[in-house]
């Protein structure tokens, strides 16, 4: 059974983080491959934005393609060696 922590921010705000940090939906052992990583590098990029105030207007936001470029060159160092 996934795990659940409790993380409060400086905001007051709170948010759980489950399963470890890792993917909930492979919480019983399915094999996931290194590629989710991509996908966890760009949710905490969009965290990152949605929590630093930049974002002017609500709505629907993308992470700019500058930063997946970074999140993908980070992944080839890391795992195309495998």
């Amino acid at each position: 059974m996934a795990r659940a922590n409790i993380v409060a921010c400086a905001t007051g705000h709170h948010f759980y983080l489950l399963n470890d940090g890792n993917a909930v939906n492979f919480v019983h052992g399915a094999a996931v491959g290194p590629f989710i990583y991509l996908v966890q590098g760009e949710i905490l990029a969009a965290l990152s934005l949605l929590t630093s105030g930049r974002l002017a207007e609500p709505g629907l936001h993308q992470v700019a393609h500058r930063v997946r470029e970074s999140i993908a060159r980070a992944w080839l160092r890391t795992f195309d060696k495998e």
